[in-house]
């Protein structure tokens, strides 16, 4: 039915959404939250030189490597979350 079909649509585009956003906020970028995780991993050297990552670079490490990222990552993770979907 028309009705399924619509439901089944949006739960798909949510489900896409939600881990496209999952996955990119934890690129170990700053400002996102990937950042705090692994600024915490770091020595203490290396967490000087990270820091100093801010302002406009980080925003363009986000858009070059955050849809570099997402190409690689999101094909694998939506094709098993379908997957384990269909199987419900």
């Amino acid at each position: 039915s028309a009705t399924m079909q619509a439901l089944y649509l949006l739960c798909t585009i949510a489900l896409q959404l939600t881990l496209t956003l999952c996955i990119f906020n934890l690129i170990p970028i700053p400002p996102l939250d990937g950042s705090h995780v692994l600024r915490h991993i770091l020595p203490y050297g290396a967490v000087q030189v990270y820091d100093r990552i801010s302002g406009p670079l980080s925003y363009l490490l986000m858009i070059f490597v955050g849809r570099a990222v997402l190409g690689v990552v999101m094909y694998p993770v939506l094709g098993l979350a379908y997957s384990a979907l269909a199987h419900i």
